[in-house]
């Protein structure tokens, strides 16, 4: 019987065959790193990681607003100015629209907040979507040029917005962090539903992407969503609770000093407490995807996403620089997001290749 259950759990989460686990590993971990060993859940923990996600996904939800807005001239000139400055495609006239849309969890109301950039004259045919998952901080400059850069290209963008740091705000316990997360896989299943029903999406082409924290979280909803077809991330990485436990970024390690000393927890136990709250890791469902379907960015001495982490997530894809989809560079953190900015071609394409063409 519990057999059963997985197989139709399955049967409704992913389309096509599941692939293979066998680049699952568990890497050595440096010095002043804190791990903990990961292994391939067990069929009775995959049917209730499964059927929490069912739950989540069939939570009814309704429309709140949607409110229009003119990009601002200022806007418009900044951001033309850097596109053009990158040869991208020209991305004026695009209109972006604030939308809310509401569900109930425990009797309590919630919102998913995104924000859709389109061409303000698009003609009627269905177009491809491009969700992204901002950073830590919140929607970056980054994510907005991401955004006009795309719909330049032909897609509409759909920025979702994790409310900013209190996504890891350090006055909410470890446990809320499991709960955040299951809640943006939500909302992003439900952005998805929105979208294909009232904004002319094609269902069969969308794709997602997000770079640090935002590419963490892009690949655990791409592994678990059925419907988004292609993932890239920039500097994201896999097994988050030991990501969350050696990262140097600032807020991580303001959360991870706040967290250990108000529940009063050593190293090891704050790494166990949050590995046992974050039920869904892209390690433990990337062999449900294609490799062909990923592109990642990896960088060599990052410490904010370290390293371990980012060669995590890419060995869990299957994904190589030898295979063509991962590309290596070397560096800290932001520095490399930056220099990236200038080397998107390969991320442009690869999504080109799967949703626009």
């Amino acid at each position: 019987m519990k057999h059963q259950l997985l197989s139709f759990l399955l049967a409704i989460f992913f389309s096509g065959t599941a692939f293979s686990n066998s680049c699952f590993v568990n890497l050595k971990c440096e010095e002043d790193e804190t791990c903990s060993k990961y292994e391939m859940l067990s069929d009775d923990e995959m049917n209730y990681r499964l059927g929490i996600l069912n739950r989540e996904y069939k939570r009814p939800w309704a429309l709140s607003y949607k409110v229009r807005s003119l990009s601002s001239r200022v806007s418009d000139s900044f951001f033309g100015l850097v596109s053009r400055f990158r040869g991208d495609a020209d991305e004026r006239g695009i209109k972006k629209s604030e939308i809310v849309l509401s569900s109930k969890r425990r009797g309590n109301l919630e919102q998913a907040k995104f924000y859709l950039y389109e061409k303000r004259d698009d003609e009627d045919k269905k177009k491809p979507l491009l969700i992204v998952i901002p950073p830590i901080y919140d929607i970056s400059p980054f994510d907005i040029w991401q955004a006009r850069a795309y719909v330049g290209r032909g897609y509409k963008v759909a920025i979702l917005d994790l409310g900013g740091i209190s996504f890891v705000s350090p006055y909410r316990p470890i446990k809320a962090m499991g709960e955040s997360l299951l809640k943006t896989i939500g909302d992003v299943h439900r952005v998805i539903q929105y979208t294909t029903r009232h904004e002319n999406i094609d269902k069969k082409r969308i794709g997602i992407f997000g770079f640090s924290l935002g590419g963490a979280i892009a690949s655990t909803v791409f592994t678990v969503n059925k419907d988004i077809k292609a993932l890239s991330t920039v500097l994201a990485g896999g097994k988050f609770a030991e990501l969350m436990t050696n990262s140097s970024q600032a807020m991580a390690a303001l959360y991870r000093s706040v967290r250990k000393r108000r529940e009063g927890l050593s190293t090891n136990s704050y790494l166990r407490k949050l590995k046992e709250t974050i039920l869904f890791d892209p390690v433990y469902f990337a062999h449900f995807k294609n490799p062909d379907n990923v592109y990642l960015v990896v960088s060599d001495g990052d410490s904010a996403v370290p390293s371990k982490n980012q060669i995590e997530l890419e060995t869990a894809f299957c994904a190589s620089e030898d295979r063509g989809n991962s590309r290596w560079e070397n560096g800290e953190h932001f520095p490399v997001i930056v220099k990236d900015l200038f080397k998107r071609a390969s991320v442009d394409e690869f999504f080109d290749r799967k949703l626009l063409k």
